[in-house]
Formats: C-alpha cells, structure tokens, sequence
C-alpha cells in the first residue's frame, strides 16, 4: 500500500469429491428406522414374553445397513466446496522511527477427508478403512443353543447347513445381523483450521531484534475415530463411584430370546436364551456387537500461544537466537462414553504448555583477522585458529497423561489427590514407588464382596467397572509425563589451503548430556502389576551420540 503498509490478500476454494468403491460393493451408513428380516418375528415374539426389566415400548428391533446406488457408489455424501480466505499485514509506525513492525494475519486453511483410521497418537493410518459387510461372509460354528445342556452340531459335521455365502446388498438393512458392522459417517465435512495472530518485532540494537507473538488456532470438523452406536443404553448404566456388582449379577441372568432362529450367523445370539445384557442395546438384532460409525467428522480443538523471540545477529562472533512459547492446547475429538450426545472436552494429550530453545553459534576470537591474531603466525593460526562451537538446547514440558480406560477411586478420593512423578522410574514391585499415585484407585486382586455390608468400592471387587457411565476424565492437566529436555552441541575446525578452499572437520554430539524421555506410567490397567509404573522410554528417545565427520569446501 505505502513503504509503511503491507497487505497480504487471497482466497482458495477446495472442492474434495468423496472416495469410491469401484464395483459398489461398500456401505454407506446406518439406518436406525429401517426394517429388517427378524423385525416383525422377533417384536411378537418379545410382545408375547417381555421382560421386567426392558419395557416393551422400549424395545427396538429396527434398524441395519444401507447401501450406495449403482457401481462406484461413494460411501460418504459430497460436499459443495469449501472457501478459505487469507489476510495479512504488516505495518511500520512512522511514530517508532523505523524500529518496530506490527504483524498479523487471519486465514482459513482446509484438510481433505480422509478413509483412514486415526489412533490415539492423532497418526493416520496409511491403510484405507474398508466396510464390505455382505460381500464378505464368515460362518460361525454353533456349539449349543441351550447352554451347553446338549450339543448343536459335532465335530464331525459342524456345519450342516453348509457355509454362509456373501449376498452382496441383496439383504438390504438385514445384512450381518446378529455380528459387528461398521461404516463411514455418512456426512463427512472438510476439516478446516481458523488460524490467527498479531504481534511486533524491536528493534533494539543495530544487531539485536525482539519479538513477541500471539498465535490462535481452532480447528473444527475433526474426524473422531469411531462411536459404537450399540452401547448399552445410558438407562442401564450404573453411575455408582465402585463396581456395582449386584447390576453385573442381574445382567449377566439368562432370559428368553425374542431374536431365536432369527439371526442365522449371529452366534450365541441366535440361541434360545441369551444374557439380559443383549436386550439392554439399542439394536438388539447385532447383539451386543458393536455398530461402529467411524471419521465423525464433529471434533474442534483450541490453540493459543504467547511466544517471545530474541535474536542476536552476528557480533563479536557470536550468532545466538532464543525462544519461549507459553500454550495451552484443548480439544473436543474423542467421546468420554459411546452413549453422549457429543465429544469430551479436555486437555489435549498433545499439550505442551512450556516449551524454551536457544541455539548459538560462537566463531572463537582465535587465528588471523580475529582479535587474538598470534602476530600473524600460520602455524599458530593452523592449530588454533578456525574453530568454531554451536549448540541447540530444547526445553519442553509433558503432555498429559491419557487415561485410557475408565478406574474406580478410592472412596473420598478427589481427582485433585491423583499425582504423578514423571522422572520416578523405580523397579516394579512391592519395594518400587509408582510414578502415579496408585493408592488414590482402587486396584489389587480379585476378592468376593464382604458377606456383611455393602460393596462400596473400598476394595477390589471381580474386576473393574461393569457397564458405568464415565465420570474419569481422559486427560488430567496437572498429571503429565515426562519432558523433553536435550541439548545438541558440535566443534567446527576448518583448515585453509587458499582464501577460498578449505577442510572442515566436525565433532558432533546429540543428546549430549545423555537425558531419557520416560514414557508415561502404565494406566491401562488397574489389575496389572506395572500399574502406575514407568517401564519405558518414548520410542524418539535415543541415547548420547556422537559422529565425526569432514567435508572439503571449494
């Protein structure tokens, strides 16, 4: 605009058509009214003997899988486009003599979809997620179908009806009842980053700049993994801060099944009786398998930063350039249970809320032209002079630690009582001391519940939760794991043979002062004997190393 004003305008418009299976032969979603082949049998039949628990206008057995229409049929729907507009200025203030600039900028920056798993590490898998539900087929081998009291078939002929043959999207919704399906969410969105930031750079010296930023970014239409859509129905879940074992007993007791003979590959399933836990699922026609919509793409994540930057260009032989970063990173991409209505909000697993790095660069005062010349000498100059050090040196805080599965507390225990110490690796045992807090859970062996008095989570009690309703965040902000704190340093000697051609020889260290980055405590589990305990190191985390290297400039 002038010699004190820049702008930076633009647009871009993405328009990302969805993948294809060539032949069609992929789902394309679920549909939870839709009516299939055991619908009508089976709500007679509950009609007829329903149980107490279940009311019988709670119970459901429509829904099963659609299909896309015709050969290259896309298993997501399309979208219109996407329009990303860019903005950016800088500015000089006449008022600040030509030592200050003022930066910023906002732009919208868009990621195609994708048909790959993303894992818990946010890395996408590089094999394509594949849903063909009825142009596979797998026939289940039927023990018994009533609780093993007499045989169904023998080992002899254990399939007597011959094997199940793929029937393509012929079954319609009735395809794999009674067995696991999964599919793409049939509406998928672009993920896109609303990015900004403002800050200035000062000039305070001929050779000395400092900045200071502030950078946001939102990110919306994140692609969450996958939701089981047949979890147990919220109302049969226990919110108790213990196992409640007595729910467990109850479900577990064995009732009529209104689905008998009607799902001929469902497996159990398809027995006369079944466990009361397989009526309590939204679409008891799959069992208690799950029905898994995959890449919902309605997760968001929040970044804001504050970073400060100085630089000191070369002077007096030293080059040195330094920055701090204060963050805090949230998302909301993953579901806390499979029944909410939307993802958990939560410290993102990625946070890193300090993060330091220095490096310089100092060519030592020694050898000719420098300020200790040796009078001129060349052998002198040969032996000292030419040397040049440098060095990276990184700080970096823990990510939070990711609980992974949902573990009881101790009775009274506050999520604010659960610590950890992220560089406590002593042995596991019984003389080891965890690095998490494991006496704030409940943990230990497998006990019976005392024959007076009530199961109230004080002791370990047949396993850990059945069928509750998450409370436990995933993420805590102020039980991390281990930082990221490294330094890297080399020796630089360059021997001339004329003003342009020269030896360099290369002394270089990483990892110099020999730091582990410990891997997070072992949280999968509270039955597990590492429980709480570090047994590792992150895989990037290498040992001290060191190379020697020369090359011949010319």
């Amino acid at each position: 605009m002038n010699d004190r004003l820049t702008l930076n305008l633009g647009v871009r418009f993405d328009i990302d058509t969805p993948f294809g299976e060539k032949f069609g032969r992929t789902v394309n979603g679920f549909n939870p009214t839709a009516t299939n082949s055991a619908s009508a049998a089976a709500a007679a039949a509950y009609a007829a003997k329903p149980n107490s628990t279940v009311a019988l206008a709670a119970f459901n057995t429509l829904g099963g899988l659609t299909f896309p229409d015709g050969n290259g049929g896309a298993p997501y729907q399309t979208n219109s486009g996407f329009v990303s507009p860019r903005f950016g200025f800088s500015y000089s203030p006449a008022v600040f003599h030509d030592k200050t600039v003022i930066r910023g900028g906002f732009g919208i920056f868009v990621q195609p979809e994708t048909v790959s798993n993303l894992n818990a590490q946010g890395v996408t898998s590089s094999n394509a997620i594949s849903n063909q539900e009825g142009f596979s087929a797998t026939t289940t081998y039927t023990a018994t179908n009533d609780n093993y009291l007499t045989p169904a078939n023998t080992l002899s002929n254990p399939f007597p009806a011959g094997f199940q043959q793929p029937a393509g999207s012929s079954l319609g919704a009735s395809t794999f009842l009674g067995q696991a399906i999964s599919f793409l969410s049939p509406v998928e969105h672009d993920p896109y980053s609303e990015r900004w930031d403002i800050g200035f750079q000062q000039s305070l010296t001929s050779s000395t700049m400092f900045e200071a930023l502030y950078v946001g970014n939102h990110a919306l239409h994140l692609p969450i993994a996958q939701q089981n859509l047949n979890a147990t129905k919220v109302q049969y879940l226990s919110t108790t801060p213990y196992r409640n074992q007595a729910m467990a007993k109850a479900y577990g007791a064995t009732v009529s099944n209104p689905f008998y003979g009607l799902l001929p590959n469902g497996g159990g399933a398809n027995g006369k009786t079944v466990g009361l836990s397989n009526l309590l699922v939204p679409y008891p026609q799959f069992g208690t398998n799950n029905i898994l919509s995959q890449n919902i793409t309605v997760g968001q994540s929040y970044f804001h930063s504050v970073i400060l930057h100085i630089e000191q260009r070369e002077k007096h032989g030293l080059t040195l350039t330094a920055n701090y970063s204060f963050s805090k990173m949230t998302e909301a991409d993953t579901y806390l249970n499979d029944q909410d209505s939307g993802p958990t909000h939560r410290v993102s697993p990625f946070d890193h809320t300090h993060h330091f790095t220095v490096g310089a660069t100092y060519d030592l005062p020694f050898g000719r032209g420098k300020m200790f010349a040796f009078g001129g000498s060349r052998v002198m100059n040969e032996i000292l002079g030419g040397f040049v050090i440098n060095g990276v040196y990184q700080f970096q805080t823990g990510a939070p630690i990711e609980f992974s599965a949902d573990i009881p507390l101790q009775p009274g225990v506050t999520l604010r009582q659960i610590s950890n110490q992220p560089r406590n690796t002593s042995a596991v045992g019984s003389t080891g001391t965890p690095a998490l807090s494991t006496s704030q859970f409940v943990t230990g062996n497998s006990t019976a519940c005392p024959a007076i008095g009530a199961c109230d989570g004080s002791q370990f009690i047949n396993g850990q939760y059945y069928d509750h309703y998450r409370m436990l965040p995933q993420t805590l902000s102020w039980v991390r794991s281990d930082g990221f704190n490294n330094m890297d340093a080399s020796i630089l000697k360059d021997f001339h043979f004329t003003n342009s051609a020269y030896l360099q020889l290369r002394f270089e260290t990483f990892n110099t002062l020999n730091h582990p980055i410990f891997a997070a405590p072992n949280v999968s589990s509270a039955t597990s004997n590492t429980f709480g305990y570090i047994t590792s190191t992150y895989a990037n985390s290498l040992p001290r190393q060191v190379q020697l290297g020369a090359r011949i400039v010319f």
